[in-house]
């Protein structure tokens, strides 16, 4: 353990070293509440693309394919970033061990030159190791934008009442009507049977929505 702590804060693993400091710091951060984990710097449009600039550029382009190559977009900025350097890290202490020189007289220039292969590598296998995850991630964003376009649509309650511990409501839609658990809001009276409602927001653990009457 001693070893790695002397390589990882050596000059030549130094880059990696604060940059997975900084990562580990963020979730630090993140963990303690000082941060949303939502809140990663890259605006992320409509259309699922993560929006690193002007797209209409050779610059915006070549970032637009590496976001789309690392699912940015579709999984966190930050847990891709987070892969990324714990692998750039791991690779760059196994890479100078064993390939530059011996401790204490190791090469920084080589140690530079490994960087390039080292980002290369570490790209591929955070794609590889990011895919899986993919799946879930698109699912947690379709449920969302489904639970969203809801709000807003008027219904009717379905259930004997909607109160604050019980009910259900029915929106029409284009397709089968959707049977939404709903409450109304804390201070408010119940809604019977048969009452036209709107839905203006969901519950902070997306459990239900709630309701009040037109």
């Amino acid at each position: 353990m001693h070893e790695l702590f002397q390589e990882a804060f050596s000059i030549h693993n130094l880059p990696v070293t604060v940059l997975l400091g900084l990562v580990l710091g963020y979730w630090l951060l993140v963990v303690i509440g000082f941060i949303d984990a939502d809140d990663s710097g890259i605006d992320i449009n409509g259309d699922g693309h993560a929006d690193f600039g002007d797209h209409h550029s050779a610059e915006g382009g070549f970032w637009l394919s590496a976001g789309k190559f690392l699912h940015l977009g579709v999984v966190p900025f930050m847990i891709v970033v987070s892969v990324l350097a714990l692998l750039m890290f791991l690779f760059s202490v196994l890479a100078n061990y064993y390939f530059n020189g011996q401790p204490g007289a190791r090469s920084a220039t080589v140690a530079l030159l490994w960087l390039i292969p080292n980002f290369l590598v570490s790209v591929i296998i955070t794609r590889i190791v990011i895919t899986p995850v993919k799946k879930l991630f698109a699912s947690f964003q379709d449920r969302i934008e489904a639970e969203t376009k809801v709000i807003g649509k008027e219904g009717l309650v379905a259930s004997m009442q909607v109160d604050r511990t019980y009910g259900q409501v029915e929106i029409t839609t284009d397709g089968a009507p959707l049977l939404l658990n709903a409450r109304v809001s804390e201070g408010h009276d119940a809604i019977p049977k048969g009452t036209s409602v709107i839905v203006f927001d969901i519950s902070e653990d997306h459990s239900h929505y709630l309701i009040r009457p037109l």
